[in-house]
C-alpha cells in the first residue's frame, strides 16, 4: 500500500565568521568564512509498520541496461546511498571483471550481495568570500568546498568497456578512457569501482576593479575584469564533481566566462 510515510533525521553545526583585519584610510579588507558540518543525515522511517526484511526503495536510474538503479533509500542510512557490489582486485590493484565479494556467504553472487556504500551529499560545506580595497583598486573572490561527497561515474561505467568499440550497427563507437585502467570487456554497472570521491574546492568568481576619480561631484566610474568558474581542485575523474543527485551521466560542462564591465553611477 502506497502511503504518505517517511521520516528523516538531520543534525549538524553551522558557523559564520566575519572579519575586518585591516581598515585604514587607503585599505579596507573584509573576509567572511562559513562552514556546515553534518553529523547525521539518516532515514528513520519508510514503511507504515517496521519490517526488518525490507531492504529499501531502489532509486537513481542510470544509463545502460533497462531499468537499472544504483541507489537505495533504507532505514538507518543516508538518503540515496549507493547500492553496489564490492569489487575484487588482483595483486596489482586492478579490478577483476565480474568478480565481486560474496558478502552473504551463500557461495553465489546475487542481488543479495549488493551493499550500501557512500553517499552523494557532502559531510562538510565550506565557504570563503574576500573583499580587498586598496585606494582605487578592489579585489573580490568567492570560494567553496564540499568534503566527503561521492559520485557514481556513469559515463565510465556505461562507456568504459571494450564491447563499446563496436555497436549494434557494426561501426566503431566512442569508448571512455577508463577501460585502459580496468580492461573490462563488458560493462560492470554495479561495481563500487565507479563510486568516486568528489570532494572539491571551487573558486566561483574573481573580480579585479578600478574606480576612476572624476571632477564632477557625485559621479563614479568603475572598470572591472571578471572571471566566473575560475578553477576546481578535485580527484574526481569526470567533468564536474558538483552534480545534483550523485549520478554523472548527462551533464553540460560549466563554462569559464571572462568578461569586462563598466559601471557609471550618477
Amino acid at each position: 500500500i502506497i502511503a504518505n510515510i517517511g521520516s528523516l533525521e538531520n543534525r549538524g553545526y553551522e558557523l559564520t565568521l566575519n572579519f575586518n583585519p585591516i581598515r585604514t584610510k587607503n585599505v579596507d579588507w573584509n573576509l567572511s568564512v562559513n562552514g556546515t558540518y553534518i553529523t547525521k543525515n539518516e532515514i528513520t522511517k519508510l514503511t507504515l509498520n517496521d519490517d526488518p526484511a525490507f531492504k529499501g526503495n531502489e532509486t537513481g536510474g542510470i544509463a545502460g541496461g533497462v531499468g537499472n538503479k544504483i541507489q537505495i533509500n533504507s532505514v538507518g542510512y543516508n538518503p540515496n546511498s549507493f547500492y553496489v557490489y564490492k569489487q575484487v582486485y588482483d595483486v596489482n590493484n586492478k579490478p577483476i571483471e565480474g568478480l565481486f565479494e560474496d558478502l552473504n556467504g551463500d557461495g553465489v553472487i546475487t542481488g543479495d550481495d549488493r551493499y550500501k556504500y557512500k553517499k552523494p551529499e557532502a559531510t562538510a560545506y565550506l565557504g570563503l568570500s574576500n573583499s580587498l580595497t586598496v585606494k582605487n583598486w578592489s579585489l573580490l573572490f568567492v570560494m567553496r568546498a564540499n568534503l566527503d561527497n561521492y559520485i557514481y561515474n556513469n559515463v565510465s561505467s556505461n562507456n568504459g568497456a571494450y564491447r563499446n568499440f563496436k555497436n549494434s550497427a557494426g561501426f566503431l563507437s566512442n569508448v571512455n578512457s577508463s577501460v585502459l585502467e580496468t580492461g573490462f570487456d563488458n560493462n560492470q554497472y554495479f561495481s563500487d569501482y565507479y563510486i568516486e570521491n568528489a570532494s572539491f574546492l571551487r573558486m566561483d568568481n574573481l573580480s579585479l576593479g578600478y574606480n576612476f576619480a572624476t571632477k564632477e561631484a557625485g559621479r563614479n566610474i568603475r572598470l572591472s575584469a571578471i572571471v566566473q568558474n575560475v578553477f576546481v581542485i578535485t580527484k574526481y575523474s569526470g567533468l564536474d564533481p558538483e552534480i545534483n543527485g550523485g549520478i554523472d551521466n548527462n551533464i553540460y560542462p560549466r563554462p569559464r566566462v571572462f568578461s569586462l564591465a563598466m559601471n557609471i553611477d550618477f
